[in-house]
């Protein structure tokens, strides 16, 4: 189900209220059940709870949750969300249930890597690998799986995501601004004043004074490096990456608090001295995937359809030479206009 940014906020703050600070155990159980606080993260404050909790009863396969989180948390404030709950009352079809285990971005279809996902579950659930290599060329999908880290960020609520995208900068400053960003989601100010001048000193003592920091941090936290070119990288940004991976796969107490993703076109052209133990690869999408995400999102008709329907898109851009870098948009796209077609 889907609420506007006003409406979340107004009832994020309901809960908060409600629950109290720090937030009451009794409270919440009442509120949610013990099951749903049982698999809440830890150490979160009131705040965090009640966005947590909007999220947690929006994901729900019902109405029930989210209509008793609205009314036992609303002190007369939530005018517009006890009217939407009302419409609900009088028309269960209106609720939206999410779709679980596929995953479309705002403007084009993804086409869903069910093994790498299954992957990143584990991880959102405390466990599964401390790092993680991504690999796949120029246009299989990398930057679109640092979309998908974003919104599962969001949708769990139990991490907090650092994603950058690495390149040849004309401006120097990289390694500065990986710090400054991961320390602000810390929530604490970075201290870029080390006492080593050499670039890679430098870094690796950066990236033991982040995983310190990281311990106290409320929620663990995903720093999600997108190599798009490792040509050309500032000194020092790769050795940051690198040390912080040594750490995550050396110390259990830095992997609970923080997880290194790396994604590349291929892991062993980065050099890395500490690379992750777990690699997976984007591969290219058939006319297969196609089929099997059409019949996803347009269930219903005959295999043959979705077969034609397939290899049609697939054969079309072939054709039209369409550059890689695009190859995975463009075939996205033209998935999302034949999805309509088909479920008209």
């Amino acid at each position: 189900m889907n609420l506007s940014d006003d409406l979340r906020r107004q009832l994020e703050q309901s809960v908060a209220r409600h629950i109290g600070e720090p937030p009451a155990t009794d409270t919440l159980s009442k509120l949610i059940g013990h099951a749903a606080v049982n698999g809440a993260p830890g150490g979160m404050n009131a705040f965090r709870y009640g966005a947590w909790i909007v999220k947690y009863a929006l994901r729900q396969p019902t109405r029930d949750l989210f209509v008793r989180v609205v009314r036992d948390t609303d002190t007369g404030d939530l005018v517009e969300l006890q009217a939407l709950i009302a419409e609900l009352e009088a028309d269960s079809s209106k609720w939206t249930a999410p779709v679980e285990g596929l995953w479309i971005p705002t403007r084009w279809p993804f086409i869903d890597r069910t093994s790498l996902r299954d992957a990143l579950d584990e991880m959102v659930g405390a466990e599964g690998p401390p790092a993680l290599a991504i690999e796949g060329p120029l246009g299989n999908g990398k930057r679109t799986m640092g979309a998908y880290i974003r919104h599962l960020a969001e949708r769990a609520n139990a991490f907090e995501p650092v994603i950058r995208e690495l390149r040849d900068e004309p401006q120097p400053g990289t390694l500065f601004d990986i710090v400054t960003e991961l320390w602000l989601v810390l929530g604490e100010e970075a201290d870029l004043e080390t006492t080593h001048a050499e670039p890679e000193r430098q870094a690796t003592t950066l990236a033991r004074e982040t995983a310190v920091a990281a311990q106290a941090a409320p929620l663990p936290v995903w720093f999600v490096a997108i190599v798009m070119e490792h040509a050309g990288l500032e000194e020092g940004v790769l050795k940051f990456v690198d040390e912080l991976l040594r750490l995550v796969q050396t110390s259990t107490d830095i992997a609970a608090k923080l997880r290194v993703l790396v994604l590349c076109d291929q892991l062993s052209l980065l050099e890395l001295e500490h690379p992750p133990l777990m690699r997976h690869a984007l591969p290219e999408i058939t006319e297969v995937e196609v089929g099997q995400w059409l019949q996803a999102v347009a269930p219903g008709k005959e295999a043959a359809l979705y077969e034609v329907t397939a290899t049609t898109l697939v054969d079309r851009l072939k054709s039209q030479d369409v550059a890689q870098s695009k190859l995975l948009r463009r075939l996205a796209q033209s998935c999302a206009i034949a999805a309509r077609k088909l479920a008209a």
